[in-house]
């Protein structure tokens, strides 16, 4: 009977690992679309988007800031500006 229940609980953290590996997997790639509709949104290279948020001092990550530009109006007014400025500057 300690042998069933054992091999059951078990059993139940394996089903609870392999639930949070996919969990995890599919919120990668939900971070990987935001940051690929970003970054073809405004026609810019990754690394130009994450200079705008280490020049900004802003204590948040791409993720993060990939939703708040995505659904916010201010946030994405603020990078279209940084943008031009940026490219008025290397140009």
């Amino acid at each position: 009977m300690l042998i069933m229940c054992f091999k059951k609980a078990v059993k139940n953290e394996i089903i609870k690992t392999r639930n949070r590996k996919l969990k995890k997997r599919n919120y990668r790639k939900s971070q990987i679309v935001q940051l690929n509709n970003l970054v073809t949104l405004f026609y810019v290279k990754y690394g130009v988007l994450t200079n705008f948020i280490n020049t900004q001092n802003c204590s948040i990550t791409l993720n993060l800031f990939s939703q708040l530009l995505l659904e916010e109006v201010g946030v994405s007014m603020l990078a279209y500006y940084w943008l031009k400025l940026y490219y008025s500057k290397i140009y």
